[in-house]
């Protein structure tokens, strides 16, 4: 962005295995503090997934958990395709049952604090909660790097995914309704700071990222598509299956970058 005269400021707001509706949670709470006019907020493409990975639920503590099952997330959960009509053709009456139990669970457990008592308690006595460094990043802006390379049982895996894509590429997949609800709520919020809201595709090896319903309403920005980066699905650009190294990092962004840039002198041509 500098080489191209564009002075920025990027901070990374993401937080491990975040999905909606936890984003727009974490974003109005962020945003309710913030004085300065926002520039560009990229989100990324997700769906809204109300049925619950139990590994997941179990390894993030409940604070994780429970923090964000407001009661307008609550509704969005209720309302989510993935339980009434979406994801899966075949959805056990039980898996329906066990997932809403589990976010009514937490959302009890937000309402009466509980799993916060230690954070309760330094309030309590007047200490200031200060953000460890290290989940900062290096530089302190949301980044923290992932150095290691993939391993050959996950890039096994890589490739097959990437190859399957690859054979069937497709149209975009649109978002339901409840998730294009939520993206446009997000929209909102980001514009009355003063900002713009891009929802961004990225690098995937299984299927293709879910576009908005309309895509007038919310600018999207495909980087995931194999046939068309090539680059960005190589061996040394990946930590696993799932997830880009820091090699790959820096890649993605420089295209994202270059795209953001073409797009600008695409409207404002010279």
């Amino acid at each position: 962005m500098a080489e191209a005269g564009m002075k920025t400021r990027s901070y990374n707001l993401g937080v491990d295995a975040m999905r909606p509706p936890e984003d727009s949670v974490l974003l109005e709470t962020v945003l309710a503090k913030r004085k300065k006019p926002l520039g560009l907020v990229i989100v990324e493409s997700y769906p809204i997934v109300a049925t619950v990975d139990w590994a997941f639920a179990g390894g993030k503590g409940i604070p994780r958990q429970a923090y964000w099952h407001d009661a307008e997330r609550m509704r969005t959960l209720i309302k989510c395709s993935e339980i009434f009509s979406g994801g899966r053709k075949l959805l056990h009456l039980g898996e329906i049952s066990s997932s809403l139990t589990h976010h009514f669970h937490m959302a009890l457990c937000r309402l009466v604090h509980f799993g916060r008592g230690f954070e309760l308690l330094e309030f309590a006595l007047g200490r200031e909660e200060t953000a460890k460094p290290v989940a900062l990043g290096p530089r302190c802006d949301g980044y923290v790097p992932v150095s290691h390379a993939i391993s050959d049982i996950e890039w096994r895996e890589l490739q097959k995914n990437t190859a399957d894509r690859l054979d069937h590429p497709g149209k975009l997949r649109r978002q339901d309704a409840e998730s294009q609800r939520v993206l446009l709520e997000e929209r909102r919020l980001i514009e009355s700071h003063g900002g713009r809201m891009l929802l961004l595709g990225t690098p995937t090896s299984k299927r293709a990222p879910l576009a908005p319903n309309v895509l007038s309403l919310i600018p999207f920005l495909d980087l995931s598509n194999p046939a068309e980066y090539p680059r960005l699905y190589e061996r040394e650009n990946w930590a696993d299956h799932g997830h880009l190294n820091a090699k790959g990092a820096e890649l993605f962004t420089r295209m994202l970058v270059e795209r953001l840039i073409a797009s600008r002198a695409a409207k404002n041509p010279r």
